[in-house]
């Protein structure tokens, strides 16, 4: 995806509630930041080099902040969520994660994806992740997130969440099967 300034990644499960262009203007996505070379301790020598510039930024995880009991606007928490980030595609971030990924135990596989990107960008590491505002996406919904505007939101929809966000959900899915039929027909 080098081919691209920035991506931005939405699991699957995640209803978009409004428009998500804008997270590109954010000043903080558009500008990469230094990574953090002086935090010698925190680099490993049997991992690729540590890009010298990156852009990496999440949202916090509700889960580390009371789940649904959440206050709104949530407080930053140490671990983001891996269903909403924004990253500038390298190479040489690439390589990095890769070689991460290799070191057996270097993170907790049991959240695959979201162990290691959480280690690879974690605060105290030589490339911390940046907190994106709480109106881009929620974990953990309750009716708080919805009713404040949060446009995208990440949550189980099929056993999870606020009753009155899983029917949106239900509706909007079935507008997109309906749609999908259509096109196939």
């Amino acid at each position: 995806m080098v081919e691209y300034e920035r991506i931005l990644f939405i699991d699957a499960d995640t209803l978009i509630i409004e428009p998500l262009d804008g997270i590109f203007d954010e000043v903080t996505i558009q500008t990469p930041m230094t990574s953090l070379l002086h935090r010698t301790q925190e680099i490993k020598s049997d991992e690729m080099p540590i890009p010298s510039n990156y852009t990496f930024a999440a949202r916090s995880d509700n889960a580390f902040s009371g789940e649904r009991n959440h206050p709104f606007p949530p407080p930053p928490t140490e671990s983001f969520s891996a269903g909403f980030w924004v990253a500038a595609p390298s190479k040489e971030m690439f390589e990095y994660l890769m070689s991460v990924m290799r070191r057996w135990r270097r993170f907790d596989p049991h959240t695959m994806e979201q162990s290691l990107l959480n280690h690879a960008f974690r605060r105290e590491g030589p490339m911390p992740w940046f907190e994106l505002g709480c109106e881009w996406s929620a974990t953990w919904l309750s009716l708080k997130d919805w009713k404040a505007g949060v446009k995208s939101l990440h949550e189980k929809w099929d056993r999870t969440g606020p009753k009155e966000i899983r029917e949106k959900w239900q509706k909007v899915k079935s507008e997109m099967e309906v749609f999908q039929q259509r096109v196939q027909e």
